[in-house]
């Protein structure tokens, strides 16, 4: 019981300096945040605009802006944790750099979505995504290390 509360106490303590870290670099890192948020707002756009497209087309528009988007966040947390200091211009061409390899993952999810799609058990639909989440788990850490592996 010792040995639980102790692993508690540490991994709470490790939150708190992570959380504590987080908000300092804040200061240094302003822009990555307003990068975030616009990403965010032009994703929510592209959506709509992508909605008034039918079906198939929408869905393609939406699925490149998306890979676009994950590229541009990965650079931007890679950017981030290398303790740079980069403009808008910078990350976006950083995001531009990882997105093919972003891409390919998308399109892998796709095939698989696709795939799975006629499975109409939901518990076994909920395995796959399971065995999805924790065998892909490292690939933005692999995108951003190494993207020319992909």
């Amino acid at each position: 019981m010792e040995d639980i509360n102790l692993i508690l106490k540490s991994t709470f303590n490790l939150y708190l300096k992570s959380a504590k870290a987080s908000i300092l670099s804040i200061k240094n890192h302003w822009k990555y945040l307003l990068f975030h948020f616009l990403l965010f707002v032009v994703t929510w756009l592209v959506s709509i605009i992508a909605s008034f497209f039918p079906g198939l087309l929408g869905g393609f528009i939406l699925g490149l802006f998306l890979a676009l988007a994950a590229s541009c966040y990965i650079a931007t947390i890679k950017a981030a944790f290398n303790r740079e200091n980069n403009s808008f211009e910078e990350l976006f061409s950083s995001g531009m750099e990882l997105f093919n390899p972003v891409i390919s993952v998308f399109f892998c999810f796709f095939l698989i979505q696709l795939l799975t799609g006629s499975i109409t058990n939901e518990a076994l639909n909920l395995l796959i995504s399971l065995l999805i989440t924790v065998v892909l788990n490292p690939i933005p850490e692999i995108i951003s290390l190494r993207p020319s592996m992909l």
